[in-house]
């Protein structure tokens, strides 16, 4: 098991053998090495005003800026 803290401006998404499985965070998150793939969200670089947006909208944005940008989101603060 991997431990992984993100603070509360951060969110991870999550890959499992490559595939999308979540997004989670803030807090402690559990990954299995091997299988799962963490990209860390930095929200102050990806999203001017982040604070005001609902849980489920956030988490679509986070979801459409790793999967549709050609970069990975790098630009953005996305680490792998």
């Amino acid at each position: 098991m991997f431990l992984k803290y993100l603070r509360h401006d951060q969110r991870g998404v999550v890959f499992r053998l490559g595939r999308f499985m979540k997004v989670v965070g803030p807090g402690l998150v559990i990954t299995i090495p091997g299988l799962d793939h963490i990209h860390v969200v930095d929200l102050d670089k990806a999203f001017s005003g982040w604070e005001g947006c609902g849980k489920e909208e956030l988490k679509q944005k986070i979801i459409s800026l790793v999967l549709d940008s050609p970069d990975g989101g790098e630009r953005y603060g996305v680490k792998s």
